[in-house]
């Protein structure tokens, strides 16, 4: 009884001052850190060969060599004696003068030795009949040709007799080079159906141009560079490659034309093709 009158006593009390309304706050939640968000690498696109294909990492290569184009050249042929000096020798060298006149610019290109892709190599055999105080008479006995290529092998050989014996002549070298215009007559026919012969058969002659796009930066040159020996080393890898070399370079316009002598059927889907480049 007593503790209901206080109770009741505290009642009348809240009334008379007025009401008060308590607001409950909710415990408060302990923070969680906050995670950072991991961003998805993005998968490196690899271009597809002939296409261009828009890089969206730093990772990639910043080069893409491709072909831009072939063209057929005319093959480069040297001459030589095999014998270095002496008549024979001073004989080799006039046939050879006389073969180079005469060769058609749309046959072949003529160049010094290390630059050739077939090499012409003389041989001349002579004998002496009689002489007569010092006019002597000589007998060509035999004219042999040999043509190499850059590997020093044999691509064909042939054998031009002159029997016809030629008149005496003061002196040994006037008695043998006198021989020289009825050996080339019977010689040139010959050489020259052989050289296309072999430059058709045997050998392929590409100028290459390649295209090597290299990203905007300021060592732009050193990649272009290294792009190019990257070429090299391609073209060092193929077997069937007998010779090449760099024609032209232009940083600038990202151009590259190399010179490829290659034996015939060593690529059958294609130079462009086996190099792997296009």
């Amino acid at each position: 009884m007593r503790l209901f009158s206080s109770l009741f006593g505290i009642g009348v009390a809240l009334c008379m001052t007025g009401c008060v309304t308590y607001v409950v706050q909710p415990e408060a939640q302990p923070v969680q850190p906050v995670q950072p968000v991991q961003q998805q690498e993005e998968t490196p696109v690899t271009p597809s060969r002939g296409s261009e294909v828009k890089r969206t990492t730093t990772e990639l290569p910043s080069t893409e060599t491709k072909i831009l184009g072939t063209a057929q050249d005319k093959p480069r042929v040297a001459f030589r004696s095999l014998t270095s000096d002496g008549s024979e020798a001073t004989f080799c060298k006039k046939v050879a003068s006389e073969c180079v006149q005469r060769l058609l610019p749309r046959q072949a290109r003529v160049v010094t030795a290390p630059k050739a892709d077939m090499t012409v190599v003389f041989d001349a055999e002579f004998k002496e009949v009689s002489s007569f105080g010092e006019y002597v008479l000589m007998e060509c006995k035999e004219f042999r040709v040999r043509i190499i290529d850059v590997n020093e092998e044999e691509l064909s050989s042939m054998i031009v007799i002159h029997p016809q014996k030629m008149p005496r002549k003061l002196g040994r070298d006037e008695a043998i080079n006198q021989y020289v215009a009825p050996v080339c007559n019977e010689l040139f026919p010959k050489l020259s159906d052989e050289i296309a012969r072999l430059a058709g058969e045997n050998i392929n002659v590409e100028e290459v141009t390649f295209l090597v796009k290299c990203a905007p930066s300021s060592n732009q040159t050193d990649e272009f560079r290294r792009e190019i020996q990257h070429i090299k080393d391609i073209l060092d890898g193929e077997s069937g490659i007998l010779s090449w070399e760099l024609s032209s370079q232009d940083a600038d316009n990202q151009r590259c034309t190399f010179r490829v002598v290659y034996k015939k059927g060593s690529f059958r889907e294609g130079l462009s093709n086996k190099l792997g480049l296009k």
